[in-house]
């Protein structure tokens, strides 16, 4: 299952290195079948178990590609959906390591405050933009503004 995924994700970007909006239809259902035998193959070797009982780790891996397949290949189908969500992790970071040293917030202004800033810099650092600067200019009343989102 890696070797496919990182094999759509290389032909994703080669598309995009091309200027495709979208890979053929045909490249598309070719994955999709590979996927499809592969989740097959993994039932077979992680057979479901009747009533509750746990299923092992690599079962439970096997249920989730199954049941979440359009969100797993999302990514394949459009192109501005990231291949993983690291970054999107890697933005959320410090809010929780916020909350568990912290605990929290003391009220709802103050978290809001915390997270525009954070909204702030995360969307600055994305657009190759650095942290201190675009803070200094916020101070200094003269404030990075981000790029238009979409085309």
């Amino acid at each position: 299952m890696i070797n496919l995924l990182m094999e759509m994700l290389a032909a994703r970007n080669q598309a995009m290195d091309r200027g495709q909006a979208v890979l053929e239809p045909e490249l598309v259902g070719q994955f999709e079948r590979r996927y499809d035998n592969i989740i097959k193959q993994g039932w077979k070797a992680n057979p479901r178990r009747a009533g509750r009982a746990q299923r092992s780790r690599p079962g439970n891996l096997v249920r989730r590609l199954d049941e979440h397949r359009a969100e797993v290949l999302r990514f394949l189908h459009d192109f501005r959906v990231p291949f993983t969500n690291n970054e999107i992790e890697r933005d959320l970071r410090m809010v929780k390591l916020h909350e568990k040293v912290s605990g929290g917030w003391r009220s709802e202004d103050g978290a809001r405050a915390f997270l525009r800033v954070r909204s702030y810099l995360a969307t600055a650092r994305k657009q190759g933009q650095g942290m201190l600067e675009v803070l200094t200019r916020a101070f200094e009343g003269r404030p990075w503004k981000p790029a238009a989102a979409g085309p």
